[in-house]
């Protein structure tokens, strides 16, 4: 089963310096036990007006296909100017967390596991069928744990085919599962929690040199979604 959705985002312009914004074309396949939601960020006033929501996998437990909300992965195109792109994450608290993703940077590889992503506990639990933590909300973290150095390193587990979730189709096993580092906790993919969750995940990308990737600008911000 395949789906679709196409969404054109306004022009976005920066100090009359709209000419030279050059855009890397971002290529997810991504799941997360149990939740996830993507927001990229766009050259803007400040932090929240410049995050543009992408999109995210299943509210309830089960998937749509497959039979858990974590079977299948999403995938998505879109283009980012800023060289941030930023995932919320949640659980339901029960048995495992974790967040899995091959992503591309026009082309270079920044899946789930590079040093590119950081992390940071918002301290507010999520569950099952909660809605999406709205871009005032991302905007208002994200201000706070930069204002705070409060990035963390994220831990990295084992990579794609380890227990309990088996083989995601369509992902590298390349790809590692990640979460939150809880302190103390050898192991945060293993065992229910929801401490500190939901997690904000920052991934820093290169923004090309001219030429090198299609132009945010050339028609607006193209985003694109299909379920495999």
């Amino acid at each position: 089963m395949h789906r679709r959705a196409f969404v054109s985002l306004g022009v976005v312009l920066v100090g009359g310096a709209a000419a030279n914004l050059q855009a890397a074309l971002m290529d997810f396949t991504i799941t997360a036990d149990n939740h996830y939601a993507i927001y990229n960020a766009v050259p803007g006033v400040d932090q929240t007006s410049a995050l543009q929501f992408i999109g995210m996998n299943e509210l309830g437990p089960e998937g749509n296909p497959g039979q858990y909300n974590w079977s299948l992965p999403e995938h998505w195109e879109f283009n980012n100017v800023s060289g941030r792109v930023y995932i919320a994450a949640w659980s339901d608290d029960n048995i495992a967390q974790a967040l899995l993703a091959q992503v591309y940077a026009d082309g270079s590889s920044l899946h789930t596991g590079n040093a590119a992503w950081e992390a940071y506990p918002t301290g507010l639990d999520l569950d099952d069928f909660d809605v999406r933590p709205t871009e005032a909300q991302m905007g208002g973290y994200i201000g706070t744990a930069d204002a705070g150095n409060l990035w963390e390193t994220p831990y990295v587990g084992g990579a794609n085919g380890v227990n309990p979730w088996g083989v995601i189709p369509g992902i590298t096993n390349q790809a590692r599962w990640t979460w939150w580092n809880r302190p103390g906790d050898p192991d945060p993919l293993d065992g229910g929690t929801g401490d500190g969750e939901f997690i904000i995940f920052r991934l820093t990308t290169t923004v090309p040199t001219p030429g090198s990737a299609a132009l945010a600008l050339a028609g607006g911000l193209l985003i694109a979604r299909r379920k495999r």
